[in-house]
């Protein structure tokens, strides 16, 4: 049997990543579940977050604004040269983290 080559985590992020050496990682992808989804979640219309109108989950935590330079700044410790960082979030969220992420090192290929 091969040994495994890739790893998913599901927890704090900015914690788990601390547990990382430096330029150990070729790929991080996340869709955290930010701040601006609240909003959503307040009137009912996004199912993906605890407590929203059309459901009972509880599945996480938000993920707030004020969090990303400490995320942003591990991912860019951890990742190998010549790697990617995928960030998925909403245009709201991106406005914030655009330039928290370009002061962390990282390069935007498109907004």
């Amino acid at each position: 049997m091969l040994p495994s080559r890739f790893q998913i985590g599901h927890g704090d992020a900015v914690r788990w990543l601390r547990t990382l050496p430096d330029a150990s990682v070729d790929l991080v992808i996340t869709d955290p579940p930010y701040e601006s989804l609240e909003k959503h979640r307040a009137v009912g219309t996004t199912t993906r977050l605890k407590h929203s109108k059309a459901s009972s989950n509880d599945w996480f935590e938000i993920f707030p604004n004020s969090r990303f330079p400490e995320l942003f700044a591990e991912v860019y410790r951890v990742l190998r040269p010549d790697s990617h960082f995928y960030l998925y979030c909403d245009p709201e969220t991106m406005f914030v983290a655009k330039p928290l992420g370009e002061a962390a090192g990282f390069k935007f290929w498109k907004p």
